[in-house]
C-alpha cells in the first residue's frame, strides 16, 4: 500500500516538474520575442525644430530617424511625403514623432495666409476674423494671447447719452499682433459673425471698445447685462443730481 502511494507521489511530482518546465519555456520564448520587438528598428518622421500652430511643413522642418519599434506609435508617419506641405494643428516640439492628429486633414492652398489656415481649421464657415486695435487700457494690459476668450464692452455716445454695454461674450482671440512687445498696444484678431463685425466697426468708429478677459469655463449668462448710462449709474449708486439753479432733480434720460 505504501509503495503504491510512493509511486503515485512520484508520478505527480514528475507531472508538476514537466508542467513547470513547459511554463518556463513558454515564458522565456515570450521574453525573447519581446526583446526582439524592442530591439527592432523602424523609420519614423520626426520634427527637426519647433513647428508653430498652423505653420506649413516643409522638408527642412522634418526628418526620418530610426527608433525601436516598441517606442514608435502605430500611426506615426514613416514617409516625408505624407507630411510635407500639410499644416500643423498645434505646437509640435523638436524630436516629436509626427502623427495624423498633429496635422490638419484638409489640404490648404499654399497662397493662403497662416491666419486663413487658422480660421479655416476652426470648422466654422460662418465666422470671420476681425481685427480690433487695443492698448494697455482697453485690453487687460495688452497681455492677451491667441486662444484667450474675451467679452466685448462698447462705450459709445448716442446723441447726448453715453452708454457702456457688453455687446458680445466669450469671443475667441484667434491671433494677437504685437501687444506686450509694444508697451501693451497691438491688434487682437477676433472670431466673430459678420453681423457682429458690423457692430464692432460702428463702435470703433464712434466710441471705444474694451476687451474683458474670460476665465476658463466662463458663464456667458453673467455677461447678459442691461448696460450702464449716466442715469442708471447714478441711480444704481443712490445719487440724484440737481440741475444748476433749481431745487428739482434733473429729469431722467
Amino acid at each position: 500500500m505504501y509503495r503504491r502511494r510512493d509511486k503515485a507521489l512520484k508520478r505527480s511530482a514528475l507531472v508538476w516538474l514537466g508542467l513547470t518546465l513547459l511554463f518556463a519555456l513558454v515564458a522565456s520564448f515570450g521574453v525573447v520575442r519581446t526583446l526582439r520587438v524592442q530591439q527592432e528598428m523602424v523609420d519614423v518622421v520626426v520634427a527637426r525644430r519647433e513647428i508653430l500652430p498652423f505653420e506649413a511643413i516643409d522638408e527642412g522642418m522634418v526628418e526620418i530617424i530610426s527608433r525601436p519599434r516598441a517606442a514608435v506609435p502605430a500611426d506615426a508617419f514613416r514617409d516625408l511625403a505624407a507630411v510635407v506641405g500639410r499644416h500643423a494643428r498645434g505646437l509640435i516640439l523638436p524630436g516629436s514623432d509626427l502623427r495624423p492628429g498633429h496635422l490638419w486633414e484638409t489640404a490648404v492652398p499654399r497662397d493662403r495666409s497662416r491666419l486663413a489656415v487658422s480660421l479655416t481649421g476652426l470648422g466654422l464657415p460662418g465666422q470671420r476674423a476681425f481685427a480690433v486695435p487695443f492698448d494697455a487700457n482697453t485690453a487687460v494690459g495688452g497681455l492677451l494671447v491667441p486662444g484667450d476668450r474675451v467679452d466685448l464692452v462698447a462705450h459709445v455716445r448716442a446723441g447726448d447719452i453715453l452708454l457702456a454695454k457688453t455687446v458680445a461674450a466669450n469671443i475667441q482671440v484667434l491671433d494677437v499682433i504685437a501687444g506686450q512687445d509694444r508697451g501693451g498696444a497691438g491688434t487682437a484678431v477676433l472670431v466673430v459673425t459678420p453681423a457682429l463685425a458690423e457692430e464692432l466697426a460702428w463702435v470703433l468708429q464712434n466710441g471705444v471698445l474694451r476687451l474683458a478677459l474670460n476665465p476658463f469655463h466662463a458663464d456667458e449668462e453673467a455677461a447678459a447685462t442691461p448696460g450702464v448710462s449716466a442715469d442708471s449709474f447714478l441711480e444704481r449708486h443712490g445719487v440724484r443730481v440737481l440741475p444748476p439753479g433749481t431745487g428739482q432733480p434733473a429729469p431722467r434720460r
